[in-house]
């Protein structure tokens, strides 16, 4: 997880009724990581309820009754959800790649 950059507004039928105090916030990444046994009951209990979460802690949250450990985590853990989030990660992999071949070429003169 990392701490929340953004405002975050709770809105209904599209007016703002609230704003998120930022510093009690986190955006969870993945992997998210749970004892084997915990899980697998909360996503059969899910299943079974016709639940469906948005990330495993969620169902984690709604039926084992135990903490879960916020993790520092990093920005660069780009979460990939929607087709925009595949593209921005697509831009950044590109960059990594202009970098490292930047770094080899460097190398490379430098010997």
């Amino acid at each position: 997880m990392v701490p929340c950059k953004d405002t975050i507004k709770e809105v209904k039928e599209g007016i703002v009724v609230k704003t998120l105090k930022r510093e009690t916030l986190m955006q969870a990444q993945t992997p998210q990581v749970f004892k084997s046994e915990d899980i697998k009951v909360a996503y059969q209990k899910a299943k079974d309820e016709g639940y469906v979460a948005t990330d495993d802690s969620q169902l984690f949250e709604r039926y084992i009754d135990k903490d879960i450990k916020a993790v520092l985590g990093d920005y660069s853990n780009l979460k990939i959800t929607t087709q925009e989030d595949l593209k921005m990660k697509g831009k950044h992999i590109r960059k990594e790649k202009k970098s490292i071949v930047w770094i080899l070429i460097t190398l490379f003169v430098l010997i």
